[in-house]
Formats: structure tokens, sequence, C-alpha cells
């Protein structure tokens, strides 16, 4: 589900897929859909099974506790107002109905009694480090099925719909597994309502290296695209008239491929250091260089870092860093033989002036700038 709607530009929709974790993806083909449904209700989608899911969120949380601290106004909204939470931590939580346009939509009331026999999930919003298959179990009821609330999130902001059942609107815990940020919690009951589903077309595909990959990617065949850390794919699906009077139309996106988790140590490495006091981008070395050197920077405190090269232009050419780092001191290498920005014809950068950016922000979208340097390199 993306989580903006779309705006049609010259009769297409124009989407940019990123690499922004430390994976490589191999996509096998994109489809875009366009669900029209009620004002009143909300949709998602299961990322295993692909199943739509079309429900209401006609309750707010009234109490939200985690080590004894009352985190119930960060959790509120999905605002970008966030908490951390750690392995093991267990957010109590309690539900009240809301008396809002929701409610329409179910056509009934809610009592404490009866959330036992009614179909819903959690819906939570926030971003993880790094992404797991399992960040939250649901604890209530004892007796579940092995998917029933598991709840997980990306590096990115991430808005999810997970199945699951509650014993009591007063008595909802969630027990996390791994470390993450979390902006809004909720609980949302499922619906029936007619909705339509409209299949767009695939207009076009390129990649940020120049490479037309749309043949690559309109069927299931094996013929993969492939996606690195930095790299792009601009996809652009045609546009459909707007939904009739009392209908919201929701996107989304459905890829299939697979990926695989960058671990080599040329990817980027973290190293001890005795205390970290400041930020800094230090040692670029070899410098000048031809074609491997490496960087390494450090930063007092969490936060999302990016390190990013760019030309004399201006210009982008490679997203070394992308994602949310602990405090610490770590190195990345840039392979300049390993183009990727479509800047050089023969398969790595030219030689020249380039210039490494260090920026970290105490949030991916939106959030204050904690530092910023930049340094030049020379690739001969």
């Amino acid at each position: 589900r993306l989580l903006k709607p779309l705006k049609a530009k010259s009769g297409k929709y124009i989407l940019q897929i990123r690499e922004f974790e430390n994976e490589q993806s191999f996509f096998d083909q994109f489809k875009l859909l366009a669900i029209d449904h009620s004002v009143n209700t909300k949709i998602d989608v299961s990322p295993t099974t692909g199943e739509i899911y079309q429900y209401v969120t006609p309750f707010r949380l009234s109490r939200a506790f985690v080590r004894s601290k009352n985190v119930l106004s960060e959790l509120a909204e999905f605002d970008s107002t966030r908490i951390i939470v750690n392995p093991g931590d267990t957010l109590s939580l309690s539900l009240q109905q809301y008396l809002g346009k929701d409610i329409g939509a179910l056509n009934r009331t809610v009592s404490p009694s009866s959330i036992q026999s009614l179909p819903g999930g959690g819906e939570g919003g926030g971003d993880g480090l790094p992404k797991v298959q399992k960040m939250a179990v649901n604890t209530q009821p004892s007796e579940k099925s092995t998917s029933d609330g598991v709840m997980t999130f990306r590096q990115r902001p991430t808005l999810v719909f997970v199945p699951m059942t509650l014993d009591s609107l007063t008595s909802w815990n969630l027990v996390w597994t791994q470390r993450a940020r979390l902006d809004y919690l909720n609980f949302g009951l499922l619906v029936s309502h007619p909705y339509q589903t409209n299949e767009l077309s695939l207009v076009s595909a390129k990649h940020s290296a120049q490479i037309d990959l749309k043949a690559s990617l309109l069927s299931i065949d094996s013929n993969y695209a492939m996606l690195s850390p930095g790299e792009s794919i601009e996809l652009q699906f045609q546009s459909i008239p707007s939904p009739p009077s009392g209908k919201k139309r929701t996107f989304v996106l459905v890829s299939r491929g697979r990926y695989e988790r960058l671990t080599d140590s040329s990817r980027f490495n973290a190293y001890s250091q005795p205390e970290v006091s400041s930020f800094g981008l230090n040692t670029i070395y070899p410098n000048p260089f031809n074609p491997i050197t490496t960087i390494s920077f450090q930063l007092p405190v969490d936060g999302y870092t990016q390190v990013i090269i760019y030309d004399l232009l201006g210009r982008e050419v490679a997203r070394l860093i992308d994602g949310n780092f602990s405090k610490g001191s770590y190195t990345v290498n840039w392979d300049a033989s390993n183009q990727s920005s479509g800047i050089s014809s023969k398969g790595g950068y030219a030689s020249g002036v380039y210039f490494c950016r260090f920026i970290v922000s105490n949030s991916a979208v939106g959030g204050k700038v904690l530092y910023n340097e930049v340094k030049k390199l020379i690739v001969t």
C-alpha cells in the first residue's frame, strides 16, 4: 500500500523504486493496483498472500505505557512523533470507541464483550533497524495461529495492518522482539463493503543507469531486473479517471521477485572506538584513488545517516549509505569501477573530481539535520 495517493502527470502515474536498505533486489514483475472503496474505509494488503484487507478504525488509544512511561501522545497519530522500543519491551495498551465517521461504515456498536468475535487487526506505523521477519507479537489471546499478531516494519516509515484478535479492549499487549521507532498504533475491524480493483498498464520502466526494463517487468518469467543500494527504477503506469462520488482510491504496488541481504564487509563495517563524542567525516583513503577508496565516518548518537557521492555538476552518482545507524564509527567502500548512474560509458566513473557528503538527521522524513559535511575526492 502506498502511503500517499498518486497524482496523474500527463496521463501517467509515476513511481520511483529505490533500494534504501542494505539489500540487492531482483524484480521479475511490477503491477500497480488502483482500489476504489468507501471514503469511510481503509485498504491494506498482505505482503505474503496478496489478500486485500478492507477495514475501519472505530477505536482510539486511551492508554499506552512502555517501561512505566506514558506514551499515549506519541502513539495516538501517524505524525512522525516516535518512541524507541527495544527487544523485550511490552507495550501495554487500552482502546476506546471513537464516535467518528468510521462508525457509519461499521453499522454497529462494539461492546467490550463482543470484541473477541469480531475479525480485525492491529494497525501500526513506524520504522525498524534492521528489517526483520518479526517485529512485535500480540500476546492475547493465548491460543492463536502462528501468523496472528506478527507486525513487521521496514527501515523506511511504514504503515501496516496485521490480522489479529483481542480478548479485551482494555488489555492489549504487544511484545517487541527487535529495536524500532514506533509512531502510531490502533486496532481495526474488517468489513465486507464492495470495492473495485483496477490493474493499471505499465507504460515504461527505466533504471537509473538508463536501461529500459519494461520487457523484464511485464510478466513473471525469471527475467530479473536487478537493483542495488543507491540505484533506482522509474515506473510509469497509465492513469485512469477519478473514483466516483463517495469513493476514494488507494494504490497498491505489487512486486514479484526476491532480495539478498548484503553482509559482505565490502559494503560497510563498524569498528570499535573507546568513545565517539562528535560527528565526523573522517579519513578518505586513498585519495586520489583508482578504483576503490575507503570512507570512514562517525556519529555520537543514533541517527538517519546518508553518505552520497556527487559529481562537479552536483548530480548524485552514488548513494553508499542511506538508513538508520546506531552511534559509533563506520567505514564504507566506494568502487569507482562499478558505475550505476550513466555518467560514464566505460562501465565505471569518469576520472575527475567528486564530492562526498555525510549527513545525519534525527528522522528519515522531514527530520532535523544534526550534521552535514562535504569532502572532495579525486578519481584518477
